[in-house]
């Protein structure tokens, strides 16, 4: 057993299994200093504005979060990861005072905190100009006080909490490289999120409408994918061209509750495709670059979350230079 000196990382078994442990202190003070604006809400479901006034503040301290992970080697570049931790994530300024535009303050909301657990494997082989990579990853988090968004009108979403929610998923990523000619690399992810509080009213018994539903407009199901192919001094010396491909893929999510409402009148963001190439020439080694690129090439309908729509179709051209390399 070998303990780095001033670090909290140990190696075992000659380098093959290393570990480490972490601990973080949270401490955040928020404050506005000008009155402002901020959409609400009414009691008849109506959006108002109401002045809010200057120097309110909110102050989160004595959060603490601690980790511990460990990684082991069963070949050079290959091997197994697990790692545990205890985790909050503090609210930002516009989840709890708004924006003033689109979303609506929640001066009430709180701090979120998580047991997240993970378990992975990772590998690299290299023969000749040969490269693969794999990585995966599987994890399971048990959230309290879980913020997320939700429409609260057609115009406006505000930040909330969920008492109690339940994040299983896993995400892989595999990529191949030719030398300096050819690379491939795709990734995939999905996670089930779930309202895990069982009861509206515990003492009533009464089972929550929402229980073991997913959380709303959060995507569940999404990947990439990128290709490349190059050439160097195919048109002149220390010059290299490149094509790039890269497509985006996510699955259709619930704008709002999945449970609430006939299935046949619920908001949903659909499913999208985004493909946007790229043609890259350099020389020089590099120092000179032009790129051509196209976002969007298909003009296929893309949407943030809230079903904000994306732009479309676009055509740009970049210049760059290195001053140094």
């Amino acid at each position: 057993m070998e303990l780095n000196k001033g670090t909290n990382q140990g190696s075992f078994l000659n380098d093959k299994l290393v570990a480490t442990l972490m601990a973080k202190y949270y401490g955040l003070h928020i404050a506005q200093v000008q009155d402002s604006l901020s959409p609400a809400i009414n009691d008849q479901g109506e959006t108002i504005y109401r002045n809010i006034p200057g120097k309110r503040s909110a102050d989160f301290h004595g959060y603490k979060s601690y980790a511990a992970n460990a990684r082991y080697l069963f070949a050079k570049n290959s091997g197994i990861k697990v790692s545990y931790e205890r985790g909050f994530r503090l609210p930002m300024l516009d989840e709890l005072f708004g924006d003033g535009v689109s979303v609506a303050a929640n001066a009430k909301l709180s701090p979120e905190n998580s047991d997240n657990y993970n378990a992975g494997f990772f590998g690299e082989w290299t023969t000749g100009k040969h490269r693969v990579n794999l990585e995966s990853n599987f994890y399971l988090r048990n959230a309290k006080d879980f913020i997320y968004s939700t429409p609260v009108s057609a115009r406006f979403v505000q930040y909330k909490n969920i008492g109690k929610v339940q994040i299983k998923g896993f995400d892989a990523e595999a990529s191949y490289t030719y030398g300096q000619l050819f690379h491939l690399t795709a990734n995939f992810s999905y996670q089930n999120a779930v309202d895990n509080n069982q009861y509206a009213d515990e003492a009533l018994g009464l089972v929550s409408i929402t229980y073991k539903a997913r959380i709303p407009n959060m995507p569940w199901m999404y990947g990439n994918l990128d290709f490349g192919i190059g050439k160097d001094n195919l048109l002149g010396e220390k010059s290299r061209i490149e094509f790039n491909w890269h497509t985006q893929y996510t699955h259709w999510f619930y704008l709002s509750w999945s449970s609430l409402g006939a299935k046949d009148t619920k908001n949903i963001i659909p499913t999208q495709w985004v493909h946007s190439p790229a043609v890259t020439y350099s020389w020089e080694n590099g120092k000179y670059n032009v790129s051509f690129e196209s976002f969007n090439l298909t003009n296929a309908l893309a949407y943030d979350n809230f079903r904000l729509q994306k732009p479309g179709r676009s055509f740009q051209v970049k210049l760059r230079y290195f001053i140094m390399q």
